[in-house]
């Protein structure tokens, strides 16, 4: 991929998250649902075969952690790849999931 078409989706894909207007901001200049969007977008760029969201929420507060729920679904759903979600959480699994698999 191209530098020029890499900073494309990378636009592209903050738009989706909702954060085009942050796309000049630091790490250090964001919230953690922002932190956490960004990882979202920054993902989905390249458009790997199997995206892994290993807690995506966990290190956010109570009303990103919705926000980022009712999000995600969009993201995800023209993807052409899989996407394999781990949570401890029962309500992000029922939230997100459409086949579970539960170890315990």
């Amino acid at each position: 991929m191209s530098k020029q078409e890499a900073h494309a989706r990378a636009a592209q894909e903050l738009t989706l998250v909702g954060l085009d207007e942050l796309a000049d901001r630091k790490p250090e200049q964001v919230s953690g649902g922002e932190r956490q969007r960004v990882a979202l977008a920054r993902a989905l760029v390249l458009r790997p075969p199997v995206l892994l969201l290993d807690e995506p929420f966990a290190s956010v507060d109570v009303s990103s952690r919705q926000g980022l729920r009712d999000l995600l679904p969009s993201l995800v759903q023209g993807y052409q790849g899989s996407v394999v979600l781990v949570s401890h959480d029962p309500e992000d699994v029922q939230a997100l999931a459409t086949n579970i698999l539960a170890f315990g």
